[in-house]
């Protein structure tokens, strides 16, 4: 089993990489060759984004990573580091669930070696999350965060976290794109006022009408994928336990 990188992921990184790189290139090249009148705002906003920026592009060159999970090992490999680091599934405890402290809820499974190291992954960057998660809950056993095996009571709180994880994460997405339908419903509004002197759509109004229709199509996909996910855990949870 092999981790994917996620595709939302990765453009939203490079959507903010090239917003902040545009905004550094701007105060930069205005203040420094210019002779732009360098005010307060602008002399802290100078190094304030290049640090965010040059703090992302580190960040992702650094952790960026994929996990392979076999039978008798796990590779961890670190992408742009050129790193490889290899751990055998004997000296695996267990795993566990948590999240990223962050405004959505992202789900991240932790799998606990001995001698304290961690192997982490979230659904934030992988693409392909719950299938790994599945093959590992086939896998491996449940343990706590302090490495020792999870009785059949700490099983079941896990499973219940994982649920109410996924839960929280639903609705936090639901929301958010609630108000980005708000956002797209305004922009649409201050578009057409906009042309409404003319015959014809200007050509960078049209290009933001296209964007804002590709987003709005995206976040109606979404919105009734989480619904579909919603509904799935539902069935998950009232479905009744096997008989032994």
């Amino acid at each position: 089993m092999k981790t994917k990188f996620r595709i939302l992921t990765v453009f939203f990184s490079l959507s903010l990489i090239g917003a902040f790189g545009f905004l550094c290139y701007f105060f930069d090249y205005q203040v420094l060759y210019k002779d732009y009148p360098a005010n307060t705002a602008s002399l802290i906003a100078i190094p304030f984004l290049n640090i965010i920026l040059f703090a992302g592009i580190i960040s992702i060159l650094w952790l960026t990573k994929k996990v392979t999970i076999k039978e008798s090992e796990i590779i961890v490999n670190y992408i742009f580091r050129r790193k490889q680091i290899i751990y055998q599934t004997k000296d695996l405890i267990g795993f566990y669930w948590d999240t990223i402290p962050s405004g959505i809820s992202y789900k991240r499974i932790t799998l606990k070696f001995k001698n304290d190291r961690k192997v982490r992954f979230s659904d934030f960057e992988t693409g392909n999350f719950y299938k790994t998660q599945d093959y590992i809950k086939s896998k491996f056993k449940i343990c706590t965060k302090d490495g020792k095996l999870a009785n059949s009571e700490q099983i079941l709180d896990a499973y219940n976290q994982s649920d109410k994880i996924d839960r929280d994460q639903i609705l936090s997405i639901r929301f958010i794109i609630i108000i980005l339908w708000a956002i797209i419903g305004f922009s649409f509004v201050m578009l057409i006022k906009a042309n409404n002197d003319n015959s014809y759509i200007s050509i960078p109004h049209l290009f933001i009408l296209l964007i804002i229709l590709m987003v709005l199509v995206l976040s109606i996909a979404k919105f009734y994928s989480e619904n579909r996910r919603s509904k799935k855990i539902k069935d998950a949870h009232n479905k009744p336990a096997p008989s032994r």
